[in-house]
């Protein structure tokens, strides 16, 4: 009602903002192992864990202004399977500030921390299947696993057949977990240990100087071996043949089927020795003394000075094929295998004896003289031709010698006749050995 009328002031008013925001949390599902199946997630993304809201505007989004307490949280694989409470805050732009727990389930949905590790046995040795140069191992693959690892694996060899021998093989595990493969491998060895087949004939019959020394198709009727590689076919003895001290008798002879692997089997044969030919009829037989008593030293060189003149000699002859002429100029022909007995005197020397023989071998439709021997008492010199490719040698009573001085207490004298030819003399002068 003044004469102004009317008039005003100034107040200086401050509205403060003292109420909280408002945050919900929300249950999550992290996977350790970065992968985002099953409803998992890889990362943490904060407007998932929790939601804002407030009074007043927030600065930004209410998304942005949602926050881990205490910073963003790490979990591992020792985690998986537990629930971790995350605690989120919110802060309004007057400061007020909300809390809340996100309750954090830690998965490891594709098995990233039970990666596949596949771990084998350094080596292993089987035997071959029988009849078979392999081994079927589908049923042996655990054999091979020395503690592989992994979520639910199965394992599988990638050779399942291995032949005889030695090689490497690969156990290949599968599993869940990244990496889901993973290999390795073992040396693995295969034996063959199965004889090999074999099948002889019933029996043989062997005529001396006629049949050729027996080979192992004249035994062995057939054979086989489980595997495919090299085998052997023999007889035990070699160069099986028989004489004439063998007729009338029955021998057994040995048939042989040697595998790659060194396993063997074995036949045995019976063979009946005959001499259908003659050819161990004496040719050239020295003639016996009538009966009676030896005569002594002195009957036979009496005391006295030597007589005069050559002394008698005599000469047989024959080449490498048997081809004979005898003292007697007797003529010979003999295609075949035996002893030929050239000269028997059983009471030579006071009845030790004296015997010569030449020994032929049949070799498929001709014959020639491999060896020459002469047995005095119970010493045998056999002696043997030579070729281009084997020097003469000799033997003293079946082994081989180096040097030869005497036989049966004979003196023997070795002359060189050429590069690969020898001369033996043996000195029978007396017939009393030795003196």
């Amino acid at each position: 009602y003044g004469s102004a009328g009317s008039d005003h002031c100034e107040t200086s008013l401050t509205v403060i903002d003292v109420e909280p925001p408002t945050i919900t949390c929300h249950d999550y599902n992290y996977d350790v192992g970065g992968t985002a199946y099953f409803g998992a997630y890889t990362t943490f993304y904060t407007s998932y864990l929790a939601s804002a809201y407030d009074n007043c505007w927030l600065t930004g989004t209410p998304a942005d202004a949602v926050d881990f307490q205490g910073g963003e949280p790490t979990f591992g694989c020792a985690d998986v399977g537990t629930v971790q409470p995350v605690t989120m805050t919110v802060t309004d732009d007057s400061g007020n500030t909300a809390t809340c727990d996100s309750q954090i389930t830690v998965s490891d949905d594709m098995y990233s921390c039970k990666p596949t590790v596949a771990s084998c046995v350094s080596s292993l040795t089987y035997d071959a299947d029988p009849g078979s140069c392999s081994k079927d191992l589908t049923n042996f693959v655990n054999d091979f696993d020395n503690g592989s690892t992994g979520e639910s694996i199965s394992k599988m060899l990638t050779n399942s057949w291995p032949y005889v021998g030695t090689e490497s093989l690969t156990l290949e595990v599968t599993g869940y977990g990244s990496p889901y493969m993973d290999q390795c491998t073992t040396e693995v060895t295969i034996v063959d240990t199965e004889a090999p087949y074999i099948s002889c004939v019933s029996d043989i019959t062997y005529y001396v100087g006629m049949s050729a020394p027996l080979e192992y198709w004249d035994i062995i009727s057939s054979w086989g071996d489980n595997c495919c590689g090299d085998v052997t076919t023999t007889l035990q003895a070699n160069d099986v043949s028989f004489g004439c001290s063998d007729i009338d008798t029955t021998h057994t002879v040995t048939g042989v089927v040697t595998d790659g692997s060194g396993n063997t089997a074995t036949c045995d044969v019976p063979v009946t020795v005959l001499d259908t030919t003659g050819c161990c009829a004496v040719i050239g037989t020295v003639p016996s003394p009538p009966p009676g008593p030896s005569p002594t030293r002195d009957e036979v060189n009496p005391p006295g000075p030597s007589p005069t003149g050559p002394s008698p000699t005599g000469s047989t002859q024959s080449n490498g094929d048997p081809h004979f002429t005898t003292w007697t100029n007797e003529h010979f022909e003999f295609h075949g295998q035996c002893d030929l007995v050239m000269m028997s005197d059983p009471s030579f020397a006071d009845d030790i004896g004296l015997d010569v023989h030449l020994r032929t071998k049949l070799v498929r439709f001709w014959s020639y003289i491999k060896t020459a021997a002469i047995r005095i008492g119970n010493d045998i010199l056999e002696i043997e031709g030579w070729s281009d490719a084997n020097p003469a040698r000799y033997w003293i009573n079946y082994e081989y010698q180096g040097e030869l001085n005497e036989i049966g207490g004979f003196p023997v004298t070795t002359t060189p006749r050429g590069g690969k030819e020898r001369k033996y003399t043996i000195d029978l002068g007396s017939k009393y050995p030795g003196q």
